[in-house]
């Protein structure tokens, strides 16, 4: 009687959670690809039948999904009609400006598939890109699968930018470029803080720098937002090439991709190109200095080991690189959201 799980606390056991958890994952980035929320949203409430005429699916196995979606807080159902529910509809409306769709693609297309080979990182610690390219891109950090497709690096470019651009305009109003005249977005990708930090310092000039195949997605974003003049882009690899000369350099979600001994280098490959007084700023997520949490956190930093061989840390992490990279008056800037601010000064 002791060893039994009732159904009266099933649901919010640990394991029950996680044992289907899979399951409503499933659903989800199903039911965005097929496009169920985006005609949820259209009809407001909408029955089984007439969402599966609209997009040629199974009157019977789509009720049975969205029941299941009732189940998980997806949908809410009304009378024998369904709708998104309320609690994520901003999130799962393609309409919306806070619509998650890129990052549930990019979960799909390449964060679940390397979770099925989390026994081989927990036995090697190594990344596990090699398994989703029929064994090609061994290096220890590969972007190959990304890249694969036009699909692909456009919804991971489309992804970082919905996840990153409001924290990064929040960041920016803190004053921590206000003496900045000239920056390097190392590792830029689609120009996200660069961006925000131009468009709120008139005065600045800045570069993106990034490998080749970013280049036309940051090239369209700088275009959008009519800053040709201020902002460019310059082709590279960060760990072989030469990094341009900068007052301040940027490295969003970059140091996170790497180990500490990786970090370190790159951190000293900036030092070496920065005047006296000059300014880097590492945007990361920051875990609990015990590692205890955030929960999202916590499971970004496992997908990240899988990704790229790289980690989540804590402030005090990011404080003792940049101290043993040669930085000093370190400062730390926090947003509402999950992306913060480590400035270090030489």
């Amino acid at each position: 009687m002791e060893n039994q799980i009732t159904s009266r606390n099933s649901e919010s056991n640990p394991v029950f959670v996680a044992l289907y958890g899979f399951i409503a994952t499933s659903i989800l980035l199903t039911f965005d690809r097929l496009g169920v929320f985006e005609m949820l949203s259209r009809y407001g409430y909408a029955t089984a039948d007439t969402l599966a005429d609209e997009l040629s699916l199974e009157p019977e196995a789509l009720e049975r999904a969205l029941q299941g979606a009732v189940s998980w807080g997806l949908v809410s159902r009304i009378d024998q009609k369904y709708g998104v529910a309320d609690e994520v509809s901003t999130v799962l409306d393609p309409n919306g400006n806070e619509y998650y769709g890129p990052l549930l693609n990019h979960f799909r297309m390449n964060t679940v598939p390397l979770f099925n080979h989390l026994d081989n990182a927990l036995r090697d610690n190594k990344p596990q890109w090699s398994e989703l390219t029929n064994g090609e891109g061994n290096e220890s950090h590969s972007f190959s699968h990304i890249f694969e497709s036009d699909e692909q690096a456009e919804s991971f470019h489309a992804a970082m930018w919905r996840l990153s651009y409001g924290a990064s305009e929040e960041l920016v109003r803190k004053g921590l470029m206000s003496e900045s005249r000239v920056m390097v977005d190392l590792g830029g990708g689609a120009g996200t803080f660069a961006i925000a930090a131009a468009k709120e310092n008139l005065g600045l000039k800045a570069t993106v720098f990034d490998l080749q195949e970013v280049m036309p997605y940051c090239e369209a974003n700088i275009k959008k937002e009519n800053l040709q003049q201020r902002l460019n882009f310059i082709a590279g690899n960060f760990w072989k090439d030469q990094l341009p000369p900068a007052d301040t350099y940027a490295l969003g979600y970059i140091l996170s991709d790497w180990t500490d001994e990786q970090a370190i280098r790159l951190l000293q490959k900036v030092r070496q190109v920065l005047p006296a007084g000059g300014k880097i700023i590492v945007l990361e997520r920051l875990l609990e200095n015990d590692r205890s949490g955030p929960f999202m956190g916590l499971m970004q930093d496992l997908a990240m080991m899988l990704e790229t061989g790289g980690m989540h840390r804590a402030e005090e992490h990011y404080r003792r690189l940049l101290i043993q990279s040669g930085f000093k008056k370190i400062e730390v800037y926090k947003s509402s959201g999950d992306k913060h601010a480590i400035v270090g000064v030489l």
